[in-house]
């Protein structure tokens, strides 16, 4: 994860660290060593000037619920597994609280909105960012996350924060969504991504 000079080796090994860490809790351990590892090879990449804020962005996501569960194969427990993944999540916005706070603030752009690659990779970026630290602070998700959703002036903007705001307990989460809804009922295609982050 930290010195690969292949980027997809990078990638690959940060995944199946993540799931050797989801496992090891699924199956009853503490696996501090691993995390505490895995967390210091995020951080490695993170403060890493030479990458890109796509592939900083793709490092940040953690394997999915569905994904793990194929990879365990049989007597599969959902809740067990989302708890698992989430303290995880927690674990990273915890460790690395710095570090993506000041991400946050890098990825910050006032500018009108533009679709070329860089400003694409900076906008993954800031969301996979704003989801790991509602990880480990959740008030502090919520706030980011209504605060970008009241100056949002695209629908990458909109979505990327109401997507970490979905995942956390609250008021906000319901008037957000709520809201979302009410702007955007009359155009299919949202009303779509709606009902997929409802799910």
């Amino acid at each position: 994860m930290k010195n690969d000079g292949d980027t997809f080796n990078r990638w690959e090994a940060s995944q199946r660290a993540a799931h050797a860490v989801i496992r090891a809790r699924l199956s009853g351990g503490t696996p501090t060593a691993d995390t505490k590892s895995f967390i210091d090879a995020l951080r490695a990449v993170l403060t890493d000037s030479r990458l890109d804020d796509a592939f900083k962005a793709l490092m940040l996501g953690l394997p999915g619920e569905q994904e793990i569960a194929t990879l365990i194969g049989r007597d599969v427990d959902p809740g067990a597994i989302h708890a698992a993944r989430d303290a995880l999540r927690t674990e990273i916005g915890e460790g690395l609280r710095d570090v993506l706070h000041d991400l946050w603030r890098k990825t910050e752009s006032p500018g009108p909105y533009r679709p070329d690659p860089d400003e694409t990779g900076r906008r993954s970026l800031r969301y996979a960012v704003l989801h790991a630290l509602a990880g480990g602070n959740a008030a502090l998700g919520i706030e980011l996350a209504t605060g970008q959703l009241a100056r949002a002036t695209n629908m990458t903007d909109e979505i990327g924060a109401l997507s970490t705001l979905v995942t956390l307990e609250g008021p906000e989460r319901d008037t957000a969504s709520a809201s979302f809804h009410e702007r955007h009922r009359g155009d299919h295609l949202l009303v779509d991504k709606w009902f997929a982050l409802q799910a």
